[in-house]
């Protein structure tokens, strides 16, 4: 049996098999679906993952320090009320002393765990800077003690676009801190060193999920 082959000459089927088959292969990149709008959303449930916790800061503060969360929506006020009045200067100092108070609620609740470590307030830090705050806050993330509530790896999705659903943040203050110091990326890794959630002090919530 003959055919033609590309230059219109006669080959043998069995020389023309030498060239490898093509084949087309699609497929769906981990943890994606298209929407309606045409957009790709995240769908880990799709992907086959479990939702493990919501770390929201905002959430754990209002929780375990509730005097510091009604600071820090004064001072939220305070900004906007200075920011119709086109005082920027006012609404600038009222947004850096919400991000002192927040990471200065998370070094307070981080230090609780430092067995015989003297007692830290939130009052004690929140002139301090941010990025001393910060620091603080990730040496004693290096601390921690164990959480068995939670995997060695995660998934972790931003909720800055938008909170999803009605899921609450979790109040588990160890588990929060770990996750929320613990963040490289969009990975949760729980033997990792200590790296800062990037929005952590403007307050960025985020859901992690696991197989």
């Amino acid at each position: 049996m003959t055919r033609l082959n590309f230059r219109g000459e006669h080959a043998d089927l069995a020389h023309n098999m030498s060239a490898p088959p093509r084949s087309t292969v699609s497929f769906r990149p981990y943890g994606t679906a298209v929407e309606s709008t045409g957009k790709i959303g995240v769908t880990p449930g799709a992907a086959g993952l479990r939702h493990v916790l919501r770390a929201d800061p905002d959430a754990l503060l209002a929780a375990r320090l509730p005097d510091t969360v009604r600071r820090m929506r004064a001072l939220r006020a305070d900004g906007l009320d200075a920011a119709r009045g086109r005082y920027r200067q006012g609404a600038r100092a009222s947004i850096a002393r919400v991000r002192a108070l927040r990471l200065a609620g998370l070094v307070t609740l981080a230090s609780s765990f430092e067995a015989g470590a003297p007692a830290v307030v939130v009052e004690d830090l929140a002139d301090q800077p941010l990025e001393a705050l910060q620091d603080r806050l990730a040496d004693l993330a290096g601390r921690l003690p164990p959480c068995p509530a939670l995997p060695a790896m995660a998934v972790a999705e931003s909720l800055a676009g938008g909170v999803s659903g009605s899921v609450p943040g979790s109040t588990d203050v160890l588990a929060v801190l770990w996750t929320l110091t613990h963040l490289n990326g969009r990975t949760f890794d729980r033997d990792g060193l200590p790296i800062l959630a990037p929005d952590l002090a403007e307050g960025g919530a985020w859901d992690f999920y696991a197989p």
